[in-house]
């Protein structure tokens, strides 16, 4: 491999590692619970940790499928900034609070809210959804409150030291600067830059027979 055919390969590298957004990880996820409660409408209270704050959001509950605990969405999910105690069907985008709203993928294991809907770090918000299903949670998760509502009728009520099994994924909005989508202008420049190389006939590649 000549010098100048090594510099072309490693500016390609470079601009495909450039291209490839920041990958979504957890923010907030509990797990641990064994205890599983009949249809009931869920809800839950998280704080995000430390850091950039996160968007391109989505939530999972964790419900009972053949016997054991698998992730999912159902009805719709509401994120809030404070709690709610008002009944399932009174949810809406003007509940006070209101920060976004979130639907289940086509494989109705997750919910996957606005890309542009943001939170904030070390902020405490609040999940309920609209509709039931059998959770799997804690009785026993200290720091943590869990909300449900036995009906439609039926109100929110919080139960403190309680943790319904969710998973909460997003996008860390500061690191993108790390990793950057290119400007087209930047791959116009690493285009010309390979053509011109190419072009000037400094490019030697040896094959062996």
């Amino acid at each position: 491999m000549t010098r100048s055919y090594r510099f072309i390969f490693q500016t390609v590298v470079l601009l495909s590692v450039l291209s490839c957004p920041a990958a979504a990880g957890t923010i907030s996820e509990y797990t641990a619970g064994t205890v599983h409660r009949i249809n009931l409408y869920p809800g839950e209270s998280f704080t995000t940790p430390s850091g950039p704050g996160w968007d391109d959001l989505t939530f999972s509950w964790f419900v009972e499928i053949n016997g054991s605990p698998k992730p999912a969405a159902f009805g719709t999910i509401f994120l809030l900034s404070q709690p709610y105690a008002g009944t399932p069907p009174n949810l809406s985008y003007a509940t006070p609070g209101y920060v976004d709203q979130g639907s289940p993928n086509s494989s109705n294991s997750e919910y996957v809210f606005d890309v542009t809907a943001t939170i904030q770090p070390n902020t405490t918000y609040y999940f309920y959804a609209n509709s039931f299903n059998v959770i799997y949670g804690s009785e026993n998760a200290p720091g943590t409150t869990f909300y449900f509502a036995g009906g439609p009728k039926d109100k929110y009520h919080p139960f403190t030291n309680e943790s319904a099994n969710y998973v909460l994924s997003g996008d860390p909005v500061g690191p993108r600067a790390l990793t950057p989508e290119p400007s087209s202008a930047f791959l116009e420049i690493g285009g010309i830059v390979l053509l011109g190389l190419i072009g000037g006939g400094r490019v030697r590649i040896k094959f062996r027979r």
